[in-house]
């Protein structure tokens, strides 16, 4: 075999990531929402979107925005235009005005502040570039941070994401844990402005988490069978013991898995070292992924 053919598996391992059924009805609803606002005169309905701690939320916000194509708009006078229908960014922290806007600007739009340093400076060169570089749709992910902040008030950050939507016409889609629903419910207006949304787990172990495993097994394409889905086996169901259904648990423990037993080396070389992967690799993945934790504090973590 040439070498190329094992840097190629590990590329796969590095690059996972399974579209699974709840990542598609959250980009449905994105997609939805841009079309319903295209044409629209009315100020664009805002998304609240909420789960658990690692269920996979950055990557579904991230791989959305980035899967949208970007392009350069030319103008008449030669100006040259960077067009970005879906922007992302993270919430940041410590949360201040000033921050969420340079954020927007530079992040978001790829933008620089041209001098601009005061909040008013801020607002004025974002809603501009919102507007020119025709962004239809803002996530700001991270907003649990708006709720720890020493300097602005929950209701004025709510504000600002209101004047966000109002004055560029952008949807803005706030991403977070369930803690930030206390955001939406500040204001009877919030709650019709945000209409918030769950994203799902696995949290049962059913033929969908086996689905998601035999996914996992086509995109690796491993030359020899890893066994992950394989029902007339015990594995399918360990894996989900181990990782709780959660997705941001489960790419770590199998990408430690592969690690342990040498697929991730530079010197890889031979695919039969992935028949190592069992139940004692796997869960030495998982032990170094979140530690030492009992089986009644990793059941805590996950009904909180």
């Amino acid at each position: 075999m040439t070498n190329q053919i094992f840097l190629d598996f590990q590329q796969r391992i590095k690059d996972l990531y399974v579209v699974h059924p709840e990542v598609k009805r959250i980009w449905n609803i994105f997609d939805e929402r841009r079309r319903l606002r295209k044409g629209s005169r009315k100020a664009p309905q805002s998304l609240f979107i909420m789960g658990k701690s690692r269920v996979g939320k950055s990557q579904i916000m991230e791989r959305y925005a980035y899967s949208v194509p970007r392009y350069t708009e030319l103008s008449e006078d030669g100006t040259e235009t960077d067009i970005i229908p879906v922007a992302y960014i993270d919430c940041p922290s410590p949360f201040t005005i000033a921050e969420l806007y340079s954020e927007i600007i530079q992040k978001g739009l790829n933008a620089s502040l041209m001098g601009a340093k005061k909040i008013g400076e801020l607002k004025t060169r974002a809603y501009k570039l919102l507007k020119q570089q025709k962004v239809e749709m803002l996530i700001i992910d991270e907003i649990n941070f708006i709720l720890s902040s020493r300097y602005v008030t929950k209701t004025e950050a709510m504000e600002q994401l209101k004047d966000i939507a109002n004055k560029a016409g952008v949807i803005v889609v706030c991403v977070g844990t369930p803690d930030i629903g206390q955001l939406r419910k500040l204001n009877e207006q919030y709650v019709v402005r945000y209409p918030s949304i769950n994203i799902r787990w696995f949290k049962e172990y059913d033929e969908s988490f086996v689905d998601l495993l035999r996914q996992i097994e086509e995109q690796l394409n491993a030359p020899i069978p890893l066994g992950f889905s394989d029902t007339k086996s015990a594995m399918p169901e360990f894996i989900h013991h181990l990782c709780g259904g959660l997705i941001g648990w489960l790419d770590l423990m199998l990408y430690e898995a592969f690690k342990i037993v040498g697929a991730l080396d530079e010197n890889f070389n031979d695919f039969s070292i992935l028949r190592k992967i069992d139940g004692d690799v796997l869960y030495q993945a998982r032990k170094n992924v979140i530690g030492e934790l009992s089986d009644e504090e990793i059941n805590k973590f996950l009904e909180r």
